[in-house]
């Protein structure tokens, strides 16, 4: 029996996973049901948003650049459900950024409590040396 189905292997991966991650977005995103995200793309019914979901069509290349404009994501996240592989790599940056920065702000919290002690110690200091230079009258009774 010979099928009339074409798709590509990656096609087809990206077919059996498109829906899941459309209706995941749709739901936690926006919150509204395939009536509602139908009418966002443009679309008179429900129908063309539950068979994406139901991965039994992909959408247009026009429909693909609306959906990723309604979730603020980049078709290849929309596609693949993983970063642009560029993105992946400023996203890492940014995360040995953090990374870097939380040593940062530590070592200047160490400093500021050394800081602190020290500046206890020299006004402990300043006191000695002005009460040595100038002693207090004990007080008579």
């Amino acid at each position: 029996m010979t099928t009339e189905n074409t798709d590509s292997t990656a096609e087809a991966e990206v077919k059996s996973t498109f829906g899941i991650r459309l209706k995941r977005l749709r739901n936690k995103e926006l919150n509204i049901g395939p009536g509602g995200m139908a009418k966002r793309l443009g679309f008179n019914s429900a129908e063309p948003v539950i068979l994406f979901e139901g991965d039994d069509r992909l959408p247009s290349a026009e429909t693909l650049i609306k959906i990723a404009e309604v979730f603020n994501v980049d078709l290849h996240e929309l596609l693949t459900g993983k970063p642009t592989p560029s993105l992946a790599k400023e996203i890492e940056a940014l995360r040995e950024v953090k990374h870097d920065m939380r040593e940062i702000r530590n070592g200047i919290k160490e400093r500021m409590n050394s800081l602190g002690k020290l500046g206890r110690k020299v006004r402990e200091c300043e006191e000695i040396i002005s009460n040595t230079i100038n002693p207090k009258k004990e007080k008579q009774k």
